[in-house]
């Protein structure tokens, strides 16, 4: 019997589906997936989606749609491309991020569908899985990323079903935080009501907000970021949102 392949993190992007990825009788069972333990049984190949450890995985993830996980997920990834290889992974059965892409001229990194994907991951430096809504918990989708970014609108009924839904999250060691999309800017104080909110609830959110922006819909039309966006004054401070966003999540 050959010795097993070195271990590395077997990474399942929507429910575990073993007949899929592992079609042998003897299978390989992960033992804890967020601590990249492995078993191996005799005669296991090994038939999967896997990324090494030094890989970095974020999810962007929420029940509720139309909460801008597309954009945030586009727009990490082109960010994450100037760091490292990037790719993006398009979970929504509307392939609303591929379309996206197609519609342009490229944006620097690598874009796949969720049934689409094989092989392994572990020569990306970056891997951004646009999530669709309702498919997952978010307590695994949290245990299965290195990162997970839970987008949000200033929404006060959203957010009070989103703080229910956290509950899952506390004391799991995970690491997660709230990005609020789409805040109004003055005289609105919604963006500032729903941080007291989410704040008050001991809930993590990130420093940096997306501002209400026409531009990311002109974006998503040219095929490119916001920052492309010729001739609106907002574009360019909508891109400057995303930036912080990323360094909060490099650290």
């Amino acid at each position: 019997m050959k010795s097993p392949p070195e271990p590395r993190a077997f990474f399942f992007l929507e429910k575990y589906d073993w007949d899929r990825f592992f079609p042998l009788e003897n299978k390989c069972k992960i033992k804890n997936n967020f601590s990249f333990e492995i078993i191996f049984e005799t005669n296991c190949r090994i038939n999967s989606v896997c990324y090494s450890k030094s890989m970095k995985l974020i999810s962007i993830g929420n029940d509720k749609g139309g909460v801008g996980k597309t954009v945030t997920a586009l727009h990490l990834a082109a960010l994450f491309a100037a760091r490292g290889k990037t790719l993006l992974v398009d979970g929504d059965r509307n392939r609303s991020a591929t379309d996206w892409v197609a519609a342009g001229p490229g944006l620097g990194f690598e874009t796949v569908h969720l049934d689409d994907l094989s092989g392994s991951l572990d020569h990306f430096d970056f891997v951004v899985v646009d999530t669709k809504g309702g498919e997952e918990s978010l307590l695994s989708l949290a245990k299965r990323s290195d990162f997970l970014v839970i987008p949000s609108k200033p929404e006060a009924v959203s957010l009070r079903v989103l703080m229910r839904t956290l509950e899952t999250l506390k004391n799991e060691g995970v690491l997660y935080k709230v990005l609020l999309t789409d805040v109004p800017t003055y005289p609105s104080v919604d963006g500032h009501d729903a941080r007291g909110m989410l704040l008050d609830a001991g809930i993590p959110l990130f420093g940096a907000e997306i501002r209400s922006s026409a531009a990311f819909r002109k974006a998503m039309i040219d095929g490119v970021t916001v920052r492309e966006v010729k001739r609106d004054p907002r574009a360019k401070r909508a891109w400057m949102d995303y930036e912080l966003v990323v360094k909060e999540i490099l650290g």
